[in-house]
């Protein structure tokens, strides 16, 4: 079956059973891939009988045809049905003997019509051969008769091999040969073989055995696996007491089962009823009116050289899908001579499709055209550095290629290039021993104890906890947090996003753009009685988002049970002021975190961390984040905030303690607190991170490993936007220095030169060279603005620049990245060139009196023959040398 599938995948097959409504697209998925015996024998079963159906029904066409109208074919078969609806026995017995007169014509007739079938008629032929090997095999098993099953496994060989199953390959031919065998090896077998003791009865009956391998699974595999035990051991003596004892608790249980008349499951007869064989006689003709309607007919289809799907009227690569029984036995042959090493033929099926190359595959293979172009010109003889420096300060894209990619859906066609934030950790926690830093629960302490949560992160994995409606959720969502707060933990602070930032000062905006584009845009009002609809519709559009925090916030005032728990909220109300303690249900407004100019969780949080901390003497934090960015930004401001001694990340399962990670980090690389925190901060926003691009192919494990190497390097990074948020030149050369490390070069001026360099020494395209220092002086002001931000985190007002002067302009009243100043390509003079024809150049040539030399450009080519400039230039040097 699971051969059939393979080669009927994509034909019609899956179209034609659901439009007729035989079954679902996803039952008939599961058909075609074999995951289920009794849905594929019924499917397949009324399929093969409408298939008849349209071939006989074609046959009679055809042989009712001015050409072929001779033996009166369909008048005796008419006459046969009309006797058999009437019940006349004495008619049924005269049109048979008819018919059977005319059998060698009819058998003839049928030979001359396959003939005359298109491809497509013959590949839905071999389907229908198939089918049938498939029930005469059942039948052999459930009869009994042991001669059948042998020519039957024989007969389905050929197709299993040319599916490409290669364990069957293999057994198959061996087994047939054993089984041949019996009746000289072990007369004693056959015998009893021949007399139908080769399968399984688990009833009494005639028509109901089944093979060995099923009836395993229905009885000894199934107690075992499912009932008797579950999770046994991996130790030997258990693994020897639940083999030895299996059988005999089987046994107990199959007993105990039939003692108290549980009926057992795999006994009952999956045999056809009337009702249900007046369903499927339905279906076979609903298939055949939707094939003849809606569909080619397979054997009337007019292209007789092209193998067609019905359903679509696509054509197949080839037709080599139709020789899958030839080809198996030629197989068969070579290994019934003694080849080894033989393998089953490749046949292309529908289902194989030609790799179509997408948007960045058609890109790269015009970056390397390009790349190929530029080395010839760049690097001709002749040319000085200079040259080439002033040609590779300029980008030769419309867009800097290892910073931003193409993107249609953006208004300004390019967006910044994305990566994996969580190497950055993970790779941190790899340097350590992990059992010191990871863990599975969160140790006890009698410390005091601050739980800050980031809200839509909590959301977005607790979300299927709730009921139906919203008011549910909110119990749910409430409960959830009082079960995961630590132990000791008596204050929480719930923290969001704001999504009511205006485009024109949205450092986010590009990044929403992109997380929303693929998901439904419909906003939703929600209200505590209303029943949830549909959840994605809600966790990826920023406006349900906002009237889901909203909810949350106004729900949380009413909200009656939270016992001795204090909830400090911010950033969830819709309006911007209202951040506020609620205790026992009385709301008090805290003016300390107002925190108007915070954008993202990533910033508040670490701004209510210090307010728990400096005004409510917390002395340890656990937050609940999955943001890379939350967490790198905490474990900067963890070293600066001097009383906080503990703190804990909750990711997922896992606890991290990033006090214990900056310790042993610290150790290792002999270096101070301070200097690591600040060194992994500065390279974690310059490597890229949601307002910031990641450089090509250079992943944060690199950007990680280049600043543990480098954590001394940033004496000026680290501090900006402390004090003030003055550029200085020594802040990019800073930047610089680590950027160019990410491309193995750090001790260079210039990222121009290092473009030279990498440019000749390699033969990929441009996006693996790194930005032109024009490019990169716009990503360094990015990156400073927002290291800026990370290190005044903890203050409620950040008292930010104008975002337009740090790498950012305004395009339709939104916020949008530089992509660079200087123009795609050099401003290259335009060569001058003359037309003379008759004067050869001598006179009122426009070269000579440029001063220039005539080259390919003029109409004379540059050539001695043609140009009488030259030819006196080689005159007179010839004249010099004598």
């Amino acid at each position: 079956m699971g051969s059939i599938g393979f080669y009927m995948k994509d034909s019609g097959f899956e179209d034609i059973t659901v439009e007729s409504g035989v079954c679902k697209r996803g039952t008939v998925n599961k058909i075609i891939s074999g995951k289920d015996y009794y849905l594929m024998l019924r499917c397949h079963s009324i399929m093969s009988e409408a298939m008849i159906g349209l071939l006989w029904k074609a046959f009679e066409d055809w042989v009712d045809s001015d050409e072929l109208d001779g033996i009166g074919l369909n008048s005796s078969l008419h006459d046969l049905a009309v006797a058999l609806d009437n019940d006349d026995v004495i008619k049924v017995n005269s049109c048979l003997m008819e018919v059977n007169r005319k059998q060698g014509d009819i058998s003839v007739l049928w030979e001359d019509f396959i003939e005359t079938l298109s491809v497509t008629g013959k590949f839905w032929l071999m389907y229908v051969d198939m089918v049938l090997i498939l029930k005469r095999y059942i039948h052999a098993e459930r009869s009994g008769s042991w001669t059948q099953h042998l020519k039957e496994v024989e007969n389905m060989l050929p197709y299993t091999i040319s599916s490409q199953h290669a364990k069957y390959m293999v057994c198959l031919p061996l087994y047939l040969r054993d089984m041949k065998e019996l009746p000289k090896k072990h007369p004693n077998v056959y015998e009893n073989f021949i007399i139908r003791n080769f399968n399984v009865h688990r009833t009494n009956g005639k028509f109901n055995g089944i093979w060995t391998d099923l009836a395993l699974e229905q009885t000894y595999n199934k107690e075992g696996k499912t009932t008797l035990f579950k999770g046994i051991s991996q130790q030997p003596a258990s693994r020897d007491k639940y083999i030895k004892t299996v059988p005999f608790l089987t046994k107990v249980s199959e007993s105990v089962k039939a003692m108290v008349g549980i009926e057992r499951q795999g006994h009952k007869h999956h045999g056809q009823s009337k009702s249900q064989d007046k369903k499927d006689q339905f279906c076979v003709e609903k298939i055949i009116n939707v094939v003849n309607e809606q569909m080619i007919n397979p054997f009337t289809c007019p292209n007789l050289e092209d193998l067609i799907c019905i359903s679509s009227g696509e054509k197949a690569e080839n037709i080599d899908l139709i020789s899958a029984r030839s080809k198996g036995l030629e197989v068969m042959k070579l290994m019934e001579k003694g080849q080894s090493n033989v393998k089953p033929p490749k046949l292309t099926t529908f289902a194989s499709k030609k790799k179509i190359k997408n948007a960045a595959e058609s890109l790269v293979k015009i970056y390397q055209d390009e790349s190929i172009v530029m080395r010839a010109l760049g690097f001709f003889q002749g040319k000085d550095d200079n040259t080439r420096e002033i040609a590779f300060s300029h980008e030769w894209t419309n867009y800097p290629t290892s910073l931003f990619d193409t993107d249609q859906r953006s208004e300004s066609g390019f967006m910044m290039r994305k990566g994996t934030k969580s190497d950055f950790l993970a790779y941190l926690i790899k340097e350590v021993d992990q059992g010191e830093v990871e863990y599975d629960s969160l140790p006890d302490s009698d410390l005091s104890t601050v739980y800050l949560v980031d809200a839509m992160a909590f959301i977005n994995r607790y979300y299927k906890l709730g009921g139906k409606t919203f008011g549910d959720f909110l119990q749910a969502f409430v409960g959830q947090l009082l079960r995961l707060k630590p132990s000791n933990c008596r204050c929480v602070n719930i923290v969001g996003d704001r999504y009511d930032f205006e485009d024109s000062v949205s450092l986010k905006g590009d990044e929403r753009f992109r997380r929303g584009q693929s998901k439904t845009q419909r906003e939703y009002f929600i209200s505590e009685s209303l029943e949830i609809v549909d959840w994605n519709a809600i966790l990826h559009d920023v406006r349900n988002k906002a009237n889901l925090l909203d909810f949350i916030s106004n729900g949380l005032q009413t909200f009656a049970n939270v016992g001795d728990v204090t909830f400090i909220v911010g950033g969830l109300s819709k309006d911007k002021k209202d951040n506020f303690t609620l205790y026992k249900s009385e709301k008090c407004e805290i003016p300390h975190l107002s925190c108007l100019d915070h954008e993202e969780a990533d910033t508040r949080i670490v701004a209510h961390l210090a307010y728990c901390v400096e005004n409510l003497d917390h002395t340890r934090a656990v937050i609940h984040a999955t943001d890379t960015d939350i967490i790198i930004l905490c474990m900067y401001h963890l070293t600066r905030l001097s009383t906080l001694r503990e703190l804990w990340v909750q990711k997922f399962d896992k606890y991290i303690a990033m006090h214990n990670l900056v310790e042993k980090l610290c150790e290792k690389y002999e270096c101070s607190a301070r200097e690591l925190s600040s060194s992994l901060l500065v390279a974690y926003v310059l490597s890229g991170c949601d307002t910031v691009s990641y450089p090509f192919r250079k992943g944060k494990k690199l950007a990680a490993k280049m600043a543990l190497s480098m954590v001394k390097d940033f004496p000026n990074l680290s501090n900006f936007g402390v004090d003030n948020f003055t550029v200085s030149e020594e802040l990019k050369v800073e930047a610089r220095k680590y950027f160019a490390s990410l491309y193995g070069c750090s001790d260079i001026d210039s990222l121009n030169v290092l473009r030279q360099h990498l440019f000749a020494s390699s033969r990929t395209d441009l996006r693996v060279l790194p930005p032109t220092e024009d490019a990169f002086h716009q990503h360094f002001l990015r990156a400073l603005y927002q290291i800026g931000m990370y290190t005044r985190a903890t203050l409620s007002d950040l008292c930010l620049p104008s975002r337009t002067q740090f790498g950012r302009k305004l395009v339709n009243n939104k916020l949008v990245p530089i992509l660079m100043c200087l123009p795609p390509k050099p401003m290259i003079k335009t060569p001058t060139g003359c037309k003379c024809q008759k004067s050869k150049c001598m006179r009122k040539c426009s070269c000579a009196k440029s001063s220039c030399p005539c080259s390919v450009i003029c109409l004379c080519l540059g050539k001695a023959g043609k140009c009488g400039r030259i030819s006196a230039d080689t005159d007179s040097s010839a004249s010099e040398d004598q």
